[in-house]
């Protein structure tokens, strides 16, 4: 969920698998949110904003979800992550790796 005020208006779960994991933009711990899934959190907007990316108005947070994304998923590796960045990422791209490594080391589960 890249937006969290989203969590108040609409139901991110319909639909999710009853093994699935709700991912969090967010500061608050993941028991704040009281949802029967494993949920995480992360705060990417002020990674984001720390690397530059995006404006303090309008973060990009892309990258910095991937990272969370790793971590809680199991099913890439951050590594692989940080390559796909190196190789694809139109600009900033160190920061865009530093952004993923931050939010993959602050995730909460």
């Amino acid at each position: 969920v890249l937006d969290p005020t989203l969590m108040d208006v609409t139901d991110v779960t319909s639909g999710l698998d009853k093994d699935g994991v709700v991912l969090i933009n967010s500061d608050k711990d993941p028991k704040y949110y009281n949802l029967s899934f494993k949920t995480a959190t992360v705060d990417a907007t002020s990674i984001a904003i720390e690397n530059k990316l995006g404006s303090k108005m309008s973060p990009i947070v892309n990258t910095s979800i991937l990272g969370a994304f790793a971590k809680i998923s199991g099913e890439i590796m951050l590594e692989s992550i940080i390559l796909a960045i190196k190789e694809n990422a139109p600009s900033k791209k160190e920061e865009n790796v530093k952004a993923a490594k931050e939010a993959y080391d602050k995730t909460i589960m």
